[in-house]
């Protein structure tokens, strides 16, 4: 964390543990500050906290497999967004927006395409187009402050929860 950077290691697909597909997977990118105090939070008060173990590990098995992404998808982010009144969202919406506002505040494509991590430009140029920015932000912006409000209201509960 105190380099900033985040480096993929593994994946987690359908269950299995595997390595990253492409060159393209594998490349670090750089967290804001703000993202990296929220990561040294988490890792002070997750009991998975060793270097082995899964920034968001399943407490099933002790940190030495991530949290199910369908049931993390389900249990956490679909009740904020739904608060936040957006529609059903999945994984790839997140990969939509990062897109999208980055197209329209100038990044090349090139820019883009790296941060999705795509080893091919075509699947950032074609796949993840631009969809009506102003009302996205708006809906953003209130998602991120519902979100804000939810982990300080539910923080102490929600980790007896998940790790009682």
């Amino acid at each position: 964390m105190e380099s900033r950077v985040v480096r993929f290691r593994r994946a987690f697909v359908q269950g299995r543990i595997t390595p990253l597909k492409t060159e393209a997977s594998r490349t670090e990118l750089a967290l804001p500050e703000d993202v990296v105090d929220l990561l040294v939070q988490w890792r002070s008060i997750t009991p998975y906290n060793q270097p082995q173990d899964w920034v968001f590990g399943s407490p099933f098995n002790k940190g030495r497999r991530p949290l199910w992404p369908s049931q993390l998808l389900k249990d956490h982010v679909q009740p904020v967004a739904v608060k936040a009144g957006l529609p059903k969202i999945g994984w790839h919406s997140f990969r939509h927006t990062v897109s999208a506002w980055g197209k329209e505040a100038g990044f090349t494509l090139e820019e883009v395409k790296t941060l999705l991590r795509h080893e091919n430009i075509a699947t950032t140029s074609q796949v993840y187009g631009a969809p009506q920015m102003q009302a996205k932000r708006e809906t953003a912006t209130a998602f991120g402050g519902l979100c804000e409000a939810e982990s300080r209201a539910g923080r102490a509960g929600n980790r007896r929860k998940m790790f009682g």
